[in-house]
This record gives C-alpha cells, sequence and structure tokens, in this order.
C-alpha cells in the first residue's frame, strides 16, 4: 500500500470559496489537501505558529495558493517563508486570480506523476479537464 500524498494548501481566509475547489480536485486524486479556515488566527495564542508549521512538516507537497490577498496576509507569508526554509519539500505556487484552471491541471499532471498514479492517471486527466475546468474559472 502507498503513502497518500498530503498536500498543505496555503491561502487567505478571503479566498475559502476558491481554494475549496482546488481542494476538492485534489480529493478526486484521493490526496489529502489540508485547507485551514481558522478564526483564531488573531488571538495571540502562542502556540498556533508551531502548530501551523508542524502541519506543514506534516504534508509532503505545497500549494501556495496566490493572490492578492495572500500576499496582504502575514500568516501565508510566514507559511510560505517556513517552506521555502525546509528541504525535500515540494512547493507549488497557484495563482488563483488568473485562469487557474490551465495551472491546476499542469500541476496535477506534476502530482499524478509524484505519486505514480499511472493506472488511473490519463482518466483523471480527462476527468479533470472535461468537469473542473468550468468550476475552476472564475
Amino acid at each position: 500500500m502507498r503513502n497518500k500524498t498530503t498536500i498543505f494548501l496555503s491561502h487567505s481566509s478571503k479566498d475559502l470559496e476558491k481554494v475549496r475547489n482546488i481542494r476538492n480536485v485534489f480529493e478526486v486524486l484521493n490526496c489529502d489537501a489540508l485547507i485551514f479556515y481558522l478564526k483564531c488566527l488573531d488571538d495571540g495564542n502562542p502556540n498556533l505558529e508551531q502548530f501551523i508549521k508542524d502541519e506543514i512538516e506534516a504534508r509532503n507537497i505545497f500549494v501556495y495558493c496566490k493572490s492578492a490577498n495572500a500576499e496582504a496576509s502575514p500568516w501565508v507569508q510566514k507559511e510560505l517563508e517556513y517552506i521555502k526554509s525546509l528541504s525535500g519539500k515540494l512547493l507549488y505556487i497557484l495563482d488563483i486570480e488568473k485562469d487557474f484552471a490551465v495551472q491546476l491541471i499542469s500541476l496535477l499532471s506534476s502530482i499524478l506523476e509524484i505519486i505514480k498514479n499511472t493506472r488511473y492517471s490519463s482518466l483523471i486527466r480527462i476527468i479533470l479537464q472535461k468537469q473542473y475546468s468550468q468550476l475552476l474559472i472564475t
């Protein structure tokens, strides 16, 4: 049994709906895509930053959902800087303010290579292109 591919989706909470669509696509691939929607980011909890770092370390892929909101978010920027400081982690940047359906299909193709899901990879690509392209274009 292969290990499940785990993904940390770094995003601004203001972009939550778009990021949920992205997470749903990853779930079709049986990837464990984690998104945080934490209302406690500003509560001053001293353990929160370490908790987020632990979650990043536990994932083998990091996807930065780039947007003006993400660039303005101190938390998202901390996550991005932290992942850059780690070795052995894959970092993908997905600009969700542009036509990110094409970007996402390219990213998914890379992930399919990583998870070696060759039995279904062509079928999944076709399904994603047909079913999710319209969903992802906003």
